[in-house]
């Protein structure tokens, strides 16, 4: 069966630049409703937040987004080149330490089941590391 809608596939490139003090990101984020909670889900990287409102997601994604990078930047070289090369980042020329994640969504990367609403916004941030 035909469907009426024009849909086309698009490539979104996301970036991490590693630091001495923090990470820079260039990332997706998505902010999905459902039911009566809000989720908010960078997929590249495996971090997420939820609440009963947008702002609780968001509020909650940082503060797991300030972890991921505590954590992240608690791993060796080693250690962080073979993360982020198991989430599907790779090495770029621009500095020893940027990484980029490409991926095709052609039909949505992330499905709900729910009647719920799916938000995806970019976020190019620096996020500082949590205090040890």
């Amino acid at each position: 069966m035909k469907t009426d809608l024009n849909l086309r596939e698009i490539t979104v490139e996301e970036s991490l630049n590693v630091k001495e003090d923090g990470i820079d990101f260039d990332i997706v984020l998505t902010t999905i409703q459902d039911d009566s909670y809000f989720i908010a889900i960078a997929n590249s990287i495996n971090v997420s937040g939820y609440g009963n409102t947008v702002e609780e997601a968001h509020d909650s994604f940082l503060h797991n987004l300030k972890q991921f990078t505590y954590d992240f930047l608690g791993l060796t070289e080693v250690e962080r080149d073979e993360y982020l090369h198991h989430l599907g980042f790779k090495k770029v020329a621009l500095t020893p330490d940027h990484f980029s994640h490409y991926y095709v969504d052609a039909e949505g990367n992330l499905c709900s089941n729910s009647s719920g609403k799916v938000q995806a916004k970019k976020l190019e941030q620096t996020i500082p590391a949590l205090a040890g």
